[in-house]
């Protein structure tokens, strides 16, 4: 049993949350047993959880946070969480602020995204005089780990001392390792592994009788092998290609198989720029006389009708915070079929909105593979990967999935020429515009 307050389950259900997922049955009453030894100065154990992107992870920290500093009556940082992206910190602390609407908890947002002064005049309430219990503004903070340390060391009255949870990204992950040696490096106190599996049948999260899709199971770290938890409502396919052919099978995706609100991961910010301009170009040739524009690289050049689809965009760390919020605000209303982009984005984000992922360039990496393909069939939804990997990458690409178990959940395309004749003409008017476009270019 979850056995959260009325409160809680009232807040949770004006948010749409009906139902708890298995990773929240089992990681919110471990933090409640933990919070609860820790006041009476028992030592408590660290938590390591291993579950599939889009499982809950975030709400399962959250929700018993914010039922218990709910209780507090002075204004002190209680709680940190460390992300590793700017982005990932907009979602954590917006998710805390829905949560904790009502309790009057501050939450906080330290990430770089403007001057140091100002961050310090809105975590710190006093920076006259050094205070041995130091001052604060908030009492949930997130972070990324370079803008902690500035402060940590560049900020008066910042302190750790009155912490209370301690929430990294790294324990909350879908590529956590069991590796005792890696996670000895931690200096983590007793950690206890929870690892989300594919269940035999629902279990009951005891939050209004809802059910859950996977089953929790909690374990000491003992195996050497780093397990990948993926979700069960993931469709994988993997396509071995010249690396000449790979664009118009993205182009295959869009306008025969007619993908919508898909990411398209690539290999650099480079890459992804060339991507996101040969697909706007040939949309273009394609759609011929047509009058509405179908592109754009910053999305608020659209006019706002509901039917102004934008059939790619791109999203790079080369766009201020405002422009990737306002590009991710659009492609979660369905605005945006194709958003091309780095792993920068793979890190974490909740965009439930994702029906497909597209990785233009193979990952060789196995957690890189699964936090990109994370980005769909997330919540217990359905979605579907795709992987064009080149021919001189098959083997390896083969072995790797091979090695963690996860070939046999693949299933292998093979796109004939004669599936995508007729987009030639369009393609090759669109590579002539291309070599015409980097042909006058300055070298890079």
């Amino acid at each position: 049993m979850l056995s959260l307050s009325t409160r809680t389950v009232q807040r949770c259900r004006e948010e749409g949350i009906e139902s708890a997922f298995a990773v929240q049955a089992a990681v919110i009453p471990a933090l409640r047993e933990a919070y609860t030894l820790s006041r009476l100065r028992h030592y408590v154990r660290d938590l390591c959880v291993s579950a599939p992107t889009g499982s809950g992870k975030t709400l399962a920290y959250v929700l018993p946070i914010v039922e218990k500093l709910s209780q507090r009556t002075v204004v002190r940082l209680r709680a940190l969480v460390v992300v590793p992206t700017r982005d990932l910190v907009v979602q954590v602390k917006e998710t805390f602020e829905r949560v904790s609407k009502g309790t009057g908890l501050r939450v906080g947002a330290v990430m770089g995204a403007v001057s140091l002064a100002k961050e310090q005049q809105h975590i710190v309430s006093n920076q006259d005089i050094e205070l041995c219990g130091g001052s604060s503004n908030v009492d949930i903070l997130v972070c990324t780990p370079g803008r902690l340390v500035d402060h940590l060391n560049m900020t008066q009255n910042f302190t750790l001392q009155h912490l209370e949870f301690l929430i990294q990204k790294l324990l909350f992950s879908a590529t956590l390792t069991r590796d005792p040696t890696r996670i000895a490096s931690l200096h983590l106190v007793r950690p206890l592994y929870i690892s989300v599996e594919s269940p035999p049948a629902p279990q009951d999260a005891g939050l209004s009788a809802m059910e859950t899709e996977t089953m929790a199971v909690a374990l000491d770290v003992g195996s050497g092998e780093t397990k990948y938890s993926m979700p069960a409502g993931l469709t994988e396919y993997f396509q071995v290609c010249n690396p000449s052919i790979k664009p118009m099978l993205v182009l295959h995706l869009l306008y025969h198989l007619n993908i919508t609100s898909a990411l398209c991961f690539t290999k650099s910010l480079e890459a992804a720029h060339r991507l996101y301009q040969l697909v706007g170009i040939f949309d273009k040739h394609y759609n011929r006389g047509r009058d509405d524009v179908t592109t754009t690289r910053r999305v608020g050049h659209n006019s706002g009708s509901s039917d102004d689809v934008t059939v790619v965009a791109e999203y790079s760390s080369d766009l201020s915070q405002q422009e990737r919020n306002s590009i991710l605000r659009q492609f979660r209303n369905g605005r945006i079929r194709l958003l091309i982009c780095s792993d920068v984005i793979a890190r974490g984000l909740d965009l439930d909105c994702v029906q497909a992922v597209v990785n233009y360039d193979a990952p060789m990496h196995m957690d890189k593979y699964v936090h990109r393909v994370g980005r769909t069939a997330r919540a217990g939804r359905k979605g579907t990967a795709y992987t064009l990997v080149e021919k001189q990458e098959a083997r390896f690409f083969k072995a790797m999935v091979k090695k963690h178990g996860h070939y046999k959940r693949m299933t292998q395309l093979k796109v004939k020429p004669s599936f995508i004749s007729d987009l030639n003409e369009a393609y090759k008017a669109t590579m002539q515009d291309m070599h015409r476009l980097y042909s006058v270019l300055p070298n890079e």
